[in-house]
C-alpha cells in the first residue's frame, strides 16, 4: 500500500501551531501575540512532538466537515509564519494588512 502525503507533513511547526491556535484569523495581532500563541498552542497540544499529529487530525476533521475555514485559516497561518520569519517585531499582521502591502507594492 502506498502512503499518501498529507498537506500538513510539509508545513513548518509555526504554521501548525498558528492553525491550531485560539487566534481569530481575521483579527489583528502583533508579532509578540503571534509568538505567544505559537508557544501556548505547542504547550496545549502536549509539546512539539505531538503538534504535527494534532495538526493533521484538525485538517482531516475540517475537510470531513466540508471545511472552507480550513483553507482560509491554513493560508493565514502560512502568511503569518512567513511574516514572523522575516519581519521586524512589533507589526500588526492580518490578511488585510498583507493585501494592502501587496497593493501598494511594499511587501
Amino acid at each position: 500500500m502506498s502512503r499518501m502525503t498529507l498537506p500538513s507533513e510539509g508545513d513548518p511547526q509555526s504554521v501548525s501551531a498558528l492553525y491550531l491556535s485560539r487566534l481569530d484569523h481575521e483579527s489583528l495581532y502583533s508579532d509578540a501575540e503571534l509568538l505567544h500563541a505559537i508557544t501556548e498552542t505547542v504547550e496545549r497540544v502536549g509539546g512539539r512532538h505531538r503538534l504535527a499529529g494534532r495538526y493533521a487530525e484538525a485538517l482531516s476533521e475540517e475537510a470531513a466537515a466540508g471545511g472552507l475555514r480550513r483553507g482560509e485559516r491554513r493560508r493565514w497561518a502560512h502568511r503569518m509564519a512567513r511574516e514572523l520569519a522575516r519581519g521586524p517585531v512589533g507589526t500588526k499582521r492580518t490578511e488585510r494588512t498583507e493585501r494592502t502591502a501587496r497593493t501598494r507594492g511594499t511587501s
